[in-house]
């Protein structure tokens, strides 16, 4: 797959503070926030906050994240936090934000595509969702859950403000092949198959690190990338949402139940991850 865009990086100051600094500080800021009542006030008093104090919490309470700075009995409690803060502030993580003077739109297509510029050349975007500034579409749970993922075997998705007329805020992904899991292992009989199940392991057991479901784990929504690895996409699913889509192959005994209550669980998962990994060592 080619290399994700990197959005650009600030002008260094005098004095940069070092690794060691930043996670110290940011482990700091993140090490009291360990129970749901923690998470609430941080959104209850981000309210009362600028709108430049939002973007600066959104980035600290990120940073925390992938720097693993959060313990692992806080790290749950800290990613609700950023999720509820972006949802109700509006923002993304500037790190999971591409400026839009470095991104150009091709329309030469049926499809429209997004071409990024980053430090290793050009990178094409496919649009996943486009809507008006004002517009709460993007900004729903799974959507700015997914945006603020950062995992190699979790496909990426950013957020760029477009400077058209009304301008429109897109989300975006790098241009994957259309090349599904199984239909690889078809093409590529000789591939490890246990490294690509390795792939998937890796990634959803990320997403429920953050207490994440995907809900719709089969051979069509792991892809593989250029490089041969397996990635885990189609991550907008939202809760209640039908399993039309899902093989019944792959769903779960409660999920074939007629029961709308019942919905997909991190258990669901582990039984769809289960039929995949069953799939992918023994197709043929």
């Amino acid at each position: 797959m080619t290399d994700s865009p990197q959005p650009e990086k600030s002008t260094p100051e005098s004095s940069v503070p070092s690794d060691s600094e930043i996670f110290t500080t940011l482990n700091h800021l993140v090490s009291g926030i360990d129970a749901e009542e923690c998470v609430e006030e941080i959104v209850k008093k981000a309210e009362e906050l600028d709108a430049d104090i939002k973007q600066l919490l959104v980035d600290c309470l990120s940073m925390a994240l992938e720097k693993e700075a959060a313990l692992p009995n806080t790290r749950p409690y800290v990613w609700r936090s950023l999720i509820k803060v972006a949802r109700v502030s509006g923002i993304f993580a500037q790190k999971r934000t591409l400026r839009c003077e470095n991104v150009t739109i091709e329309n030469d297509s049926s499809s429209p595509a997004l071409v990024a510029k980053s430090e290793g050349g050009s990178v094409r975007l496919q649009i996943v969702k486009q809507a008006s500034k004002d517009s709460k579409e993007l900004y729903t749970e799974s959507l700015v859950n997914w945006a603020h993922l950062s995992h190699p075997n979790v496909l990426p998705l950013y957020a760029i403000f477009l400077e058209t007329e009304d301008r429109h805020l897109c989300l975006a992904s790098p241009t994957t092949t259309d090349i599904t899991i199984n239909d690889f292992l078809k093409s590529q009989s000789e591939v490890s198959r246990t490294k690509l199940i390795a792939d998937v392991a890796c990634g959803l057991c990320y997403l429920h690190r953050y207490g994440i479901v995907h809900g719709e784990l089969h051979p069509d929504t792991v892809l593989i990338s250029d490089e041969g690895r397996a990635i885990i996409t189609n991550l907008d699913r939202t809760e209640g949402q039908s399993t039309d889509s899902i093989p019944v192959r792959y769903l779960p005994p409660e999920l074939l139940e007629s029961d709308d209550s019942i919905k997909a669980s991190q258990g669901s998962d582990i039984w769809m991850f289960a039929c995949l990994s069953y799939e992918v060592q023994w197709l043929t």
